[in-house]
């Protein structure tokens, strides 16, 4: 099969995990006035619902997939369905994700490993899933929103900053491989956005700084590249990335910096 770049964003096919809120509703927003045609998952129904119908309003055809991530039959039902309504998947945005900040002793195990379940390993089952119907295609482009979390391992988030870690690990060496097959992976990288995913608990100190970013910002940044994939695009300032990465490779050097940065839940 021939290679299919497609020449505009109305012309692509995208699934779009996380859909019902936060940064992947801002996403299906954005892309709904560009005219795609999209696919939304979310396990939030009603909201999902909701965003839907106003992307149908805005000019976009969009289905809703009602479900959780972690349900192997619903991840490969939605992308066969999606794919079989529209003659194939171009794009997918993984915009699905959750978080957990406490302290060791807060942190109930069963709430730590719902995390990995999701973030990382309903993720690689959801890549793995859709990758093959990408490579059909003969071009394509997985999305992962990533944070910077995975990068800078900041105390009270043990269980978070591992699964974002390990997926965009997984990630970035499977983007080795399929690059071959035209078929990329970009992670994007960014720090707080003021979401329902700050509204948990202990997560009071991030809105009290005042520096989180509205989620359409980085929706405009995911839109603006689809058609230019890139290993990773970065939001916000290019220091914090670069101070994270170092900050793995001398751990001690920065631990009083991190640990300033990130205030105890129980303070």
């Amino acid at each position: 099969m021939s290679s299919q770049i497609p020449k505009s964003i109305r012309d692509l096919r995208i699934l779009i995990t996380g859909a019902s809120s936060g940064i992947g509703a801002a996403i299906a927003e954005r892309l709904a006035g560009e005219g795609a045609n999209l696919g939304l998952m979310g396990r939030d129904g009603d909201r999902l619902a909701a965003v839907t119908e106003q992307a149908v309003a805005a000019g976009a055809h969009a289905t809703a997939y009602p479900g959780d991530l972690t349900d192997s039959a619903y991840l490969s039902q939605t992308i066969e369905e999606f794919s079989k309504a529209n003659d194939g998947i171009d794009v997918v945005i993984h915009a699905a994700g959750i978080g957990l900040r406490d302290s060791y002793n807060g942190a109930a195990i069963e709430d730590e490993l719902d995390i990995i379940d999701l973030n990382m390993k309903a993720s690689m089952a959801f890549l793995k899933s859709v990758v093959p119907v990408l490579v059909d295609r003969d071009w394509g482009h997985f999305v992962n929103l990533s944070a910077l979390g995975a990068y800078y391992w900041a105390p009270y988030q043990s269980a978070y900053v591992a699964s974002k870690a390990g997926f965009l690990a997984y990630c970035t060496s499977l983007n080795y491989e399929l690059q071959r097959k035209n078929v990329f992976i970009t992670n994007v990288i960014f720090a707080g956005v003021d979401t329902p995913f700050v509204d948990g608990r202990n997560y009071e100190t991030y809105k009290r700084g005042g520096k989180l970013m509205h989620p359409s910002k980085i929706a405009d940044l995911v839109v603006g590249n689809l058609l230019r994939p890139r290993q990773n695009l970065v939001m916000g300032s290019p220091i914090n990335y670069w101070v994270s990465r170092l900050s793995m490779m001398a751990p001690s050097f920065f631990q009083n910096i991190i640990e300033r940065r990130n205030q105890s839940p129980t303070d």
